[in-house]
């Protein structure tokens, strides 16, 4: 309920911002678009009504997952921005709860107080027991520290399954979930005040780190279109919250939804600009609690003679990728999972409009 009543006020105000939309010439033309992103060699295929997937190479980072995708929509400019944003907000999601521009005090505690696991999920809530030791958590060591005192307050030890199943599960659902809502709190209130320079390093086992504010850095630093076509959405997507014009849009979300069938919490900032021919889209994911480190995903939106260009860039970082089997394959592998991911929000937009072509 809660995701569909979001869809409807993002629509609300993506019409909002289509009709308020000051005149600009896209900062590209359509060739150079194409000729940038190589998507010149695929043109064929964009208008015979197929994606194309290109997977790009990960310069700087071991961790990065970098792919583009892209389609030509059969229907008008206005049309394919608002089938999008629907699209965008319908996969795999299980709440998504807007975080209002402003809110402090109580009203910002009620928002984070909805964050919950089910008692259907007790199996999930049992793993957080033990994330100090798992590898598969993105927690700061005070956030570890954090659980770790809420289950002290239960009087259960950790490392006793016995004693741990003894306690009653709804009152540890109700424990991980108060510890949850309190980690994504902070981790927002640090990144509005911060942004990336606020985003704490995850704890890795064997004292490894992972650290979303360089990967997210990296990521929008090579961005190289965007920074010379658009510089104030480029440094505004950078500096945030510096430097940010009134132009760009900003809307902020956590998110409760299936990853891996584990339920799992996310943090989103979304920053909108949009003219009457041309939109530039970002989701920053800024915090995830497991499966990947972050994730940016930047989508370009472009009048065409024959529709709507759209181009997607999926920018993942996760450790999964520097494994023993190797990195190449398992970048390959992990592509193909990114890929899979995007492939459907595509395949719905495509058939939405399959009948204007």
């Amino acid at each position: 309920m809660a995701g569909r009543s979001l869809v409807r006020g993002l629509l609300v105000l993506l019409q909002f911002l289509i009709a308020q939309s000051v005149a600009a010439e896209p900062p590209f033309t359509m060739a150079e678009v194409l000729s940038t992103t190589t998507l010149d060699r695929h043109l064929n295929d964009l208008k015979q009504g197929k994606i194309v997937s290109i997977g790009l190479p990960e310069v700087d980072s071991d961790t990065e997952l970098k792919v583009l995708m892209s389609i030509l929509v059969p229907a008008p400019f206005d049309d394919t921005l608002t089938a999008l944003q629907r699209q965008a907000n319908d996969n795999g999601v299980l709440i998504v709860e807007e975080i209002g521009d402003g809110l402090s005090g109580a009203e910002l505690d009620n928002v984070f107080a909805k964050v919950a696991y089910s008692k259907e999920e007790i199996g999930e809530v049992k793993r957080l027991l033990d994330a100090s030791a798992r590898a598969d958590y993105n927690f700061s060591p005070e956030e570890i520290a954090s659980i770790d005192d809420r289950v002290r307050a239960l009087e259960i030890n950790a490392l006793d399954d016995a004693v741990a199943d003894a306690i009653a599960d709804d009152r540890l659902v109700i424990a991980m979930s108060s510890a949850m809502g309190d980690i994504l709190k902070g981790r927002y209130l640090s990144y509005r005040e911060n942004g990336l320079e606020g985003l704490l390093p995850y704890q890795i086992k064997n004292n490894g780190t992972a650290n979303p504010s360089e990967e997210l850095a990296l990521a929008t630093e090579s961005l190289v279109m965007l920074r010379q076509g658009m510089p104030s959405y480029y440094t505004c997507l950078r500096n945030y919250p510096e430097a940010c014009p009134g132009g760009i849009h900003h809307r902020f979300f956590w998110v409760k939804q299936l990853e891996g069938g584990r339920p799992m919490f996310s943090l989103k900032h979304w920053l909108l600009e949009i003219h009457p021919e041309h939109a530039v889209i970002t989701e920053r994911q800024f915090y995830l609690n497991h499966s990947l480190n972050s994730l940016q995903v930047v989508i370009g939106c472009l009048v065409h003679t024959e529709g709507t260009l759209v181009v997607l860039l999926n920018q993942a970082f996760t450790e999964k990728v520097n494994v023993a089997i190797g990195k190449s394959i398992a970048t390959s592998i992990g592509r193909m999972q990114v890929e899979k991911k995007v492939r459907p929000m595509f395949e719905q937009l495509l058939a939405q409009f399959a009948g204007n072509s």
